[in-house]
């Protein structure tokens, strides 16, 4: 998804906030184990809504991790998406400029935040 709102302030509004513990990423990581594990599935749910919550679009993700946005004019935007990846999750919250043209994001385990 593509939105213009930065989903860590998303998430931190949500009462995700980062403190000692860790950024807010990782309070939601948290909240979405197993309940078995900790993880309260309403808070999952909570956080997932805010970090897509006023979304653009959705961009559509090719099988080597680059997303081709929707038709959006140029100006500052966060890349937001999901994935299963080795047994975790993989979310990408990344902000990127969308420039006149041509643009492309790699999506890569390297620019997104991995579950533990």
């Amino acid at each position: 998804y593509v939105t213009a709102k930065n989903p860590d302030v998303a998430l931190a509004q949500a009462g995700f906030a980062g403190d000692a513990g860790g950024p807010p990423i990782e309070k939601l990581f948290a909240a979405c184990k197993s309940p078995a594990q900790g993880g309260v599935q309403a808070n999952c749910a909570r956080g997932m809504t805010a970090m897509f919550n006023g979304a653009l679009g959705a961009a559509a993700i090719d099988p080597n991790g680059h997303a081709q946005t929707p038709g959006l004019p140029p100006g500052h935007y966060y890349l937001v998406g999901f994935t299963p990846y080795q047994g975790h999750a993989l979310i990408w919250h990344l902000p990127f400029d969308l420039r006149p043209g041509a643009n492309s994001v790699a999506l890569t385990p390297q620019n997104g935040s991995i579950s533990h």
